[in-house]
């Protein structure tokens, strides 16, 4: 029951990966004042919002299956990066694939869209700042727990800085904004593949063997 925890979790952090990084490599650049407008813009920020729904399950599901051994400062990276998944997942649906693309398409809403028009602006824009702010964040933080876990790899972790170079572009270029999301993409199907294998993650490794014998052993005393 635990392994089969363990290989859903890697599994759908596989698909959250490839569903990040793979629309990435499509979005268009949003620092131009026609950003939303081509036709490409809905269907990357709706595939992303799903690949962000899978991450958000990958995540949850891992922690359950870590419930007990879990630290202090891990499970308040898990709870941090659960809560700013579930806001980015909020962004890319109610946001980035509904309301921008109507307001960018009518003359008379454009302005709203400016870094320093009534919508970005004001308390909308703020919001969507704090927001990208707590997803990046909560993922570094995330990466750091795991790499002292020995969960994941340093490499594995170092990948995990393409959250806030894809959040905050712009004002970084629009390149490093596109390197950023697909190395974040890469980082969670690492994770997924190395959880699924048992490779560069000792701690979940020994944990499933651990189960696996004790199944066993119960198994065996009601022969």
């Amino acid at each position: 029951m635990w392994t089969k925890s363990v290989n859903r979790s890697g599994m759908l952090l596989i698909i959250a990966g490839i569903l990040i990084a793979g629309p990435m490599l499509f979005h268009p650049d949003d620092s131009r004042p026609d950003f939303a407008f081509p036709v490409v813009w809905v269907p990357v920020h709706v595939l992303m919002g799903i690949g962000a729904l899978s991450c958000l399950a990958g995540l949850a599901g891992l922690y359950w299956t870590l419930q007990g051994k879990v630290t202090v400062f891990g499970s308040i990276t898990f709870a941090l990066a659960i809560l700013g998944t579930i806001l980015f997942v909020g962004l890319l649906f109610f946001v980035e694939a509904t309301l921008l693309p109507d307001l960018g398409r009518d003359p008379a809403y454009q302005s709203l869209l400016r870094d320093n028009g009534p919508l970005m602006g004001g308390s909308f824009g703020f919001a969507v700042i704090a927001s990208l702010t707590l997803v990046s964040l909560s993922y570094l933080l995330l990466a750091i727990y795991l790499i002292a876990s020995r969960i994941i790899s340093v490499a594995n972790g170092l990948l995990f800085i393409g959250a806030p170079l894809a959040a905050f572009a712009p004002p970084l270029p629009y390149a490093v904004g596109i390197f950023g999301g697909v190395l974040f993409g890469v980082a969670l199907i690492w994770l997924g593949v190395s959880i699924r294998r048992g490779t560069a993650h000792k701690a979940l490794e020994v944990e499933m063997r651990f189960e696996d014998e004790c199944l066993l052993l119960h198994a065996g005393g009601h022969a």
